[in-house]
């Protein structure tokens, strides 16, 4: 039986790569765990205004990204506590 997949979403202040080391080291002790770290709007690749960003544009962000892969199982968000609520319940949404 395969893991579920774990999400790694940044903080306001970071993006994605803030999670190479523990990416790394994830794979490293579990091979078989797919591990995902995902860019916020305005970082990296995903161009936008920062001053007018909401926590809904970022939820819908992740989940944009997760759905083509499948992999809306496990969440492991470093900040906002109140990202990580509502990214957890909009992927029990996808999954029913």
């Amino acid at each position: 039986m395969p893991l579920p997949g774990l999400v790694l979403v940044h903080g306001g202040a970071h993006a994605a790569d803030c999670w190479d080391l523990t990416v790394e080291e994830l794979r490293r002790q579990a091979p078989d765990l797919p591990v995902l770290a995902v860019d916020l709007p305005g970082r990296a690749g995903k161009p936008a205004d920062l001053a007018s960003v909401s926590i809904g544009d970022c939820v819908e962000s992740v989940v944009r990204t997760l759905i083509p892969v499948d992999t809306c199982h496990d969440l492991m968000v470093s900040e906002p506590e109140r990202l990580a609520e509502i990214l957890v319940e909009r992927c029990r949404l996808h999954a029913r």
